[in-house]
C-alpha cells in the first residue's frame, strides 16, 4: 500500500492542539502516514509530525481571516501532499480551493459552528441569526464538495450527513497515556473515606464564563460547608460578578494552570462539576460529546454532578458514576451536592464506575480505530 501524506491545517489552534496534534495526527503517524501540520509557531519536527510554522496569528479575527488564511493556504499548495484535514471554519474558502484543485480535502468540525455564532458577543446581537445563517448556506454548499467530514458529536454528525454523506463522528475522548503532555497522573483510589474529616471540595477546571453556570452555583452553595476550587481562564466582566457573590469567600481560585496542575486538582477534589449552559452550540438539550470534562473528571475516579444533557444522561445513567440536573437550576445543584456530601461512599462507587467506563470505552483508543477507519477510505 502506498505511504500516503498527509497535511492538517489550523489557523485558530496552538501548534500541539490536543486533538489535532496529540490525538490525530501522532495516530496517524504510528498508522504509517507521512504527517505534517500547517499553524501557527515554529517550523520543526515533533514526534514525526513535520511543522510548517506561519510565525504568529494576528490578534484580530479579521487580520486572521484575511491574511493568515491566505499564507496556510500558499503553504498547503506549495506542500502538495495527497489529504489535506482542515479544522477551522474559516478555513473552509481553502477547503474548496484544494478541492477545486481535485485534492482529497476532509473538514474537521470541532464546533456546532452555527449555534457558536449565535452566542459570539462581539457580533451585535441584531446581526448573529443574519451571520449565521449566511455561514449555514455557505458550509452547506462546501461540504457537498469536499472527500468527507468528521464531527465531535453524533447529532452534529446526524446534520452534516445531509450534505455529506461520508461523515463520521470522532469525539473527543480522553488519552489514556499522556506521555507527550507529561505523565498521566491517575488516582490509584477515591480520596472520599481519607478526606471525611476534612472539608469537602468541588472543582472546575476550564473557562470561567457564563457557559458554565458559575453564578448559579454560587447560588447553591451559598449556605453549604465546602471549598469550591476553580482554575481557568477568565472572562472578566463575569468573574468580577462572582468575585461579589456572597458565597465568593468559599471559591479557591488558582489561576490559569498547567494540565499537570488540572489533574491535581480534580485529584484533591470530591466531586467534579460541569454545568454547561443549554446553548445553540450544544444543541439546547441534546448536548455535545465535544467537551471531555465529564470524562476526565471520570478517568481521576471523581463522581460527576452535570448538565442533564441527552448525551451526558446516556452515560450518567448507563454507568451511574453521577447527578444529572438543570444547570441554572440552584436548588437541584444544591440537592445534588448535599447529596454526595451525605453519601461519600455510594459517590467513591461512583468514581469507580466512570473510571471503568473511560478505560472500556470512553478513550482516544476507541476514536483512533474509527479515524483510521476513516482514512482507509482515501487509499488507492
Amino acid at each position: 500500500m502506498k505511504k500516503l501524506s498527509v497535511c492538517h491545517l489550523t489557523s485558530v489552534h496552538k501548534q500541539f492542539d490536543i486533538r489535532i496534534f496529540h490525538k490525530e495526527l501522532i495516530s496517524l503517524k504510528k498508522a504509517g502516514y507521512d504527517v505534517y501540520q500547517i499553524s501557527q509557531g515554529k517550523s520543526g519536527l515533533r514526534n514525526g509530525v513535520k511543522l510548517i510554522g506561519l510565525g504568529e496569528v494576528p490578534k484580530s479575527r479579521l487580520k486572521r481571516f484575511l491574511f493568515f488564511t491566505k499564507k496556510i493556504y500558499k503553504a498547503a499548495l506549495k506542500l502538495d501532499v495527497d489529504i489535506y484535514h482542515i479544522h477551522d471554519p474559516e478555513l473552509l474558502p481553502t477547503a474548496a480551493k484544494l478541492a477545486k484543485r481535485g485534492k482529497i480535502v476532509i473538514f474537521d468540525s470541532h464546533e456546532n459552528v452555527t449555534g457558536q455564532i449565535e452566542e459570539k458577543t462581539y457580533i451585535p446581537k441584531l446581526f448573529r441569526k443574519i451571520i449565521a445563517k449566511v455561514y449555514s448556506i455557505f458550509e452547506r454548499n462546501v461540504l457537498k464538495k469536499l472527500s468527507g467530514v468528521i464531527c465531535v458529536s453524533p447529532n452534529f454528525t446526524q446534520k452534516m450527513k445531509k450534505e455529506n454523506p461520508n461523515c463520521v463522528t470522532v469525539t473527543n475522548y480522553p488519552l489514556l497515556s499522556e506521555d507527550a503532555l507529561g505523565e498521566l497522573c491517575i488516582e490509584k483510589k477515591s480520596n472520599f473515606s481519607e478526606n471525611s474529616d476534612k472539608v469537602f471540595k468541588i472543582c472546575f477546571p476550564g473557562l470561567i464564563s457564563e457557559e458554565w453556570c458559575h453564578l448559579e452555583l454560587l447560588n447553591a452553595i451559598k449556605d453549604l460547608e465546602l471549598e469550591y476550587i476553580l482554575c481557568g481562564p477568565v472572562h472578566q466582566a463575569y468573574f468580577d460578578k462572582m468575585a461579589i457573590h456572597s458565597a465568593w469567600e468559599k471559591v479557591d481560585y488558582k489561576g490559569v494552570v498547567s494540565r499537570a496542575q488540572v489533574r491535581t486538582h480534580i485529584c484533591e477534589s470530591n466531586l467534579g462539576m460541569a454545568l454547561c449552559r443549554k446553548l445553540p452550540n450544544t444543541d439546547y438539550e441534546i448536548g455535545t460529546l465535544g467537551n471531555t470534562k465529564l470524562f476526565e473528571y471520570m478517568l481521576q475516579r471523581r463522581p460527576v454532578c452535570c448538565t442533564n444533557f441527552v448525551l451526558w444522561q446516556e452515560i450518567i445513567s448507563k454507568y451511574n458514576c453521577g447527578i444529572c440536573v438543570e444547570p441554572d437550576q440552584p436548588s437541584q445543584i444544591e440537592a445534588a451536592i448535599k447529596w454526595f456530601i451525605k453519601h461519600p461512599e455510594e459517590a467513591k462507587q461512583m468514581g469507580e464506575r466512570g473510571y471503568r467506563a473511560v478505560l472500556d470505552e470512553y478513550n482516544w483508543c476507541t476514536q483512533e480505530k474509527i479515524l483510521l477507519s476513516f482514512y482507509s477510505k482515501f487509499h488507492e
